[in-house]
Order: C-alpha cells, then sequence, then structure tokens
C-alpha cells in the first residue's frame, strides 16, 4: 500500500530493495540535471550512465543528493 496515497500499488516486488527504490524514484522524485539540457534523471546511476557514454572525457562530481 501506498503511504503517500493509501491506494495499493499495481506492481509487485521481488525484494524490499526494489520497493524502496521505487518509492524514493517515482514517488520523492530528487531530480539529477544535465546542466545546458532539458534532461534531467530520477535516479543518480541514471545521470552516470549519461555522462559515461555521452561525455567521456568529462570528470563527474562526487558526492550524493538528497
Amino acid at each position: 500500500i501506498n503511504p503517500f496515497t493509501g491506494k495499493p500499488y499495481n506492481t509487485t516486488f521481488l525484494r524490499l530493495y526494489d520497493l524502496i527504490r521505487y518509492e524514493h524514484t517515482i514517488h520523492n522524485k530528487p531530480r539529477y540535471v544535465v546542466y545546458n539540457r532539458e534532461k534531467t534523471f530520477s535516479r543518480a546511476d541514471a545521470l552516470t550512465r549519461y555522462y559515461r557514454i555521452y561525455h567521456p572525457n568529462r570528470e563527474l562530481l562526487s558526492g550524493k543528493r538528497r
């Protein structure tokens, strides 16, 4: 049951970690922004993957955003 809406999820999660990640990704929505672009990512690993693929020579900033 979604603690914010009180409605049941339409998705089944095999691991508790997956449920927690889902709640943080979908409901809390911290956003990671690519500067000078209209591109955002809801997870830091997706942003890291984007930089690794499309900007391989750029140094990534370390640290967590919460």
